[in-house]
């Protein structure tokens, strides 16, 4: 780690190619008390300059004592990056932070862009093979590296073709970056980072998980503030079957989009989205899935994750596990529409999580199995909570552990039971004013602490906050298990 202090300022007159003895100067922080001694992982930057000659240089150090400075690498100076030979003099001896890592402030929005004929030696600020990036990785890096977002955003234009490497956050982020991810990548400022294709059209821009990105197409293993948005892009995972081969991974925390892309080439082995740990939020605004993948989305460890539009499944995708895993105490929302068929779990949710589906019912979700709720001592929670908000006619395949709510009720919802049969069980929560009235099936009754209906009767509450769960105990008797609030019985 390279360390930064203010006014750090001594002098020496050691002449020579190897270490400095230094001296205090008066009113000034000697390197001793800016970052202690006898660590080589305590380094700093230090200029040196012979007041009596044309000698200078710049580089990383450490203090083998208090008043001892061991040059250790020479970044440049009169004699390139190899140690000046100082001459008699006094030499001043200075830390601060060398200009390529102070950060330009933006004032205004920018464009960068990224094309398959550029180079990463130009600046990125031309849609040309003359001006534009070769890389997403290079255009990463430079933007969190060399500027302060103030707010504004950012936008990547990726010419058509295909990249083979993706972006990664991977590294220590506590100093300034470098190639051999020793250090991190992380935007700063806030603002928005969007990397978008140049067309509009997902197809046209190919990223791959090559090795250069650790195998993933997007990863963040550092938390930062800026809002990254992917929009029409497609995530290619050339089937790989290998652990941390998903091409979003995303376990810091942050904020990331997916507006209109496609994931392609999956495998059972792995996910296409992956969000983990606290403060982490993922939101898909339509999406294009093809192949076999462990999941389309996986939600674990506290993180947040939310469906929008149309998601579209090509060539009959089958899930590994599920189509949406929830796990730790996290929460999948879906308000997204589906086209076309899948295979497998619609959803695995354990671990105090939930999924909730907008007005859906237990198989919005795609798969053509059942989801699953591991139940443990630990999972007490692990239920999903299903706004229907007109009421419905509910089958014994729908009988589980999960919630069915009236969210976004615009009148009283009314849920039909169906016939009592051992075992079945139902749990409600009212959560618009308008209402919840359950109806039991011809000839079968309802019993809430003692109050029971006529044949084919009703329990009925319109006090958000009530709940209600019942189980058939046999094969024309509803047993109230738990009933909270207000519930008229009828």
């Amino acid at each position: 780690m390279t360390q930064i202090a203010n006014l750090v300022h001594e002098t020496s007159t050691t002449t020579g190619t190897g270490d400095l003895t230094l001296a205090n100067v008066n009113g000034k922080q000697p390197f001793n008390t800016a970052f202690g001694n006898g660590s080589t992982a305590d380094v700093f930057h230090y200029f040196i300059s012979n007041r009596s000659a044309a000698e200078w240089e710049r580089g990383t150090g450490h203090l083998s004592a208090a008043s001892t400075l061991v040059r250790d690498t020479v970044s440049e100076g009169t004699n390139g990056t190899s140690a000046v030979n100082f001459s008699a003099g006094t030499k001043d001896v200075t830390s601060d932070q060398p200009a390529q890592f102070r950060r330009e402030l933006l004032t205004a929005d920018r464009t960068y862009y990224v094309r398959t004929d550029g180079s990463d030696s130009h600046d990125g600020l031309t849609n040309s093979a003359a001006g534009a990036w070769l890389t997403l990785i290079h255009a990463w890096k430079t933007i969190c590296s060399t500027l302060d977002l103030c707010g504004f955003n950012v936008t990547i234009d990726i010419g058509s073709g295909t990249y083979a490497n993706g972006v990664t956050t991977y590294g220590d982020v506590s100093g300034p970056p470098d190639d051999s991810f020793t250090h991190g990548y992380v935007p700063v400022g806030g603002g928005t980072i969007t990397f978008q294709s140049h067309t509009g059209t997902a197809s046209d821009v190919i990223v791959q998980n090559g090795s250069g990105s650790d195998g993933i197409c997007f990863e963040v293993e550092h938390a930062f503030q800026t809002l990254t948005t992917w929009q029409n892009v497609t995530f290619d995972a050339q089937g790989s079957v290998t652990s941390f081969a998903n091409p979003a991974w995303i376990v810091a925390p942050c904020n990331v989009q997916f507006s209109g892309c496609s994931f392609i080439n999956g495998s059972g082995s792995i996910d296409a989205i992956h969000v983990q740990g606290p403060e982490v939020s993922c939101n898909v605004f339509g999406a294009t899935i093809d192949g076999n993948w462990n999941s389309f989305i996986s939600v674990q460890q506290q993180a947040i994750g939310q469906l929008f539009f149309t998601i579209t499944l090509t060539g009959t995708p089958a899930w590994g596990t599920a189509f949406a895993i929830v796990e730790t105490e996290s929460v999948l929302s879906s308000f997204a529409a589906f086209s076309g068929s899948s295979t497998g779990r619609r959803f695995s949710v354990k671990y105090n999580s939930s999924i909730k589906t907008n007005g859906g019912s237990l198989t919005t979700l795609p798969g053509d199995t059942a989801g699953t709720l591991i139940a443990s001592v630990y999972d007490t929670l692990s239920r999903l909570v299903l706004p229907v908000s007109g009421g419905a006619s509910l089958a014994s395949t729908d009988s589980s552990e999960n919630w069915i709510s009236n969210e976004g009720a615009g009148s009283l919802a009314t849920f039909n039971l169906p016939s009592a049969d051992a075992s079945l069980f139902f749990s409600f929560i009212v959560e618009d004013s308008d209402g919840i009235k359950i109806v039991a099936n011809s000839g079968d009754t309802i019993n809430i602490g003692g109050s029971v209906s006529a044949a084919a009767g009703y329990a009925q509450s319109t006090l958000v906050g009530s709940t209600l769960t019942l189980i058939a105990v046999n094969a024309t008797e509803w047993i109230a298990t738990s009933a909270l609030g207000t519930w008229s019985v009828v």
